[in-house]
């Protein structure tokens, strides 16, 4: 996990450099695929470093989060033989899957009206 955490980090500044706040967004959701805590971790570095505001990195760790349940779904499925467990567990994911998108995307809607730099 440390050289994941090494490598969310040496990819994460050029990305936050060059797309801003997509790359962000976007390096911390494949690194939520294989550990979220390494890339949690790496987002609270880049915080603390002044690369990412507080906003965005919040807004990555709750993508991070949901990329990570996402890749847990084909273990339950390979593991419970139960179809419809599987189907709502399924659901239910996917439930919250757009309920914390909606969120930040309501959350950051309202900020900017209000005036506040994302």
């Amino acid at each position: 996990l440390g050289l994941l955490f090494l490598l969310i980090q040496i990819v994460g500044q050029p990305a936050a450099h060059w797309l801003g706040n997509c790359g962000v967004l976007l390096v911390r959701v494949v690194g939520g695929m294989v550990s979220s805590a390494s890339t949690t971790a790496a987002t609270a570095n880049m915080v603390l470093h002044g690369s990412v505001t507080a906003m965005e990195a919040g807004m990555a760790v709750v993508l991070t989060s949901i990329a990570s349940t996402a890749m847990n779904l084909p273990i339950i499925r390979r593991q419970i033989k139960d179809k419809n467990i599987v189907r709502e567990i399924v659901l239910a994911t996917g439930l919250r899957a757009v309920v914390g998108i909606a969120t930040m995307a309501g959350q950051a809607l309202l900020l900017h009206r209000a005036g506040v730099p994302l």
